[in-house]
């Protein structure tokens, strides 16, 4: 096995496990974590946006044409933001797919913009 094949099977390895790498040739270390692009933007920073998004019913509005009326409702009634995220979360994006995220996040962007950029710097 060449140098160039051990590699590239050490960095996929590392990839899927989060480790550190040492490649003694090249006298460094890499270190390897779960890449973001991975899991979806709006998992990786499921908790942060529960707890921090305020301004969730124009969220729900952009969701709306593609769901159900009572998924927006159950979003509606919730009492506080972090409930109605939740109700987003686990009845809504759990279920919804990668389309259905993508909406989310495009509303996230243009409703909590300060926000997206503070968690896509972490």
């Amino acid at each position: 096995m060449t140098l160039t094949h051990s590699l590239s099977l050490s960095l996929s390895l590392c990839l899927s496990l989060s480790l550190s790498l040492y490649i003694p040739k090249k006298q460094m270390f890499l270190h390897l974590v779960l890449f973001k692009s991975s899991i979806h933007f709006v998992d990786f920073h499921r908790k942060s946006l529960i707890q921090k998004v305020k301004l969730v019913e124009p969220i729900a509005d952009d969701l709306y044409p593609k769901i159900s009326e009572e998924k927006y409702s159950r979003i509606k009634e919730a009492k506080t933001s972090q409930d109605k995220m939740r109700v987003i979360y686990d009845d809504i994006l759990l279920s919804g797919g990668q389309m259905l995220k993508e909406v989310f996040l495009q509303s996230l962007r243009q409703n909590e913009p300060d926000l997206i950029a503070e968690l896509s710097r972490s």
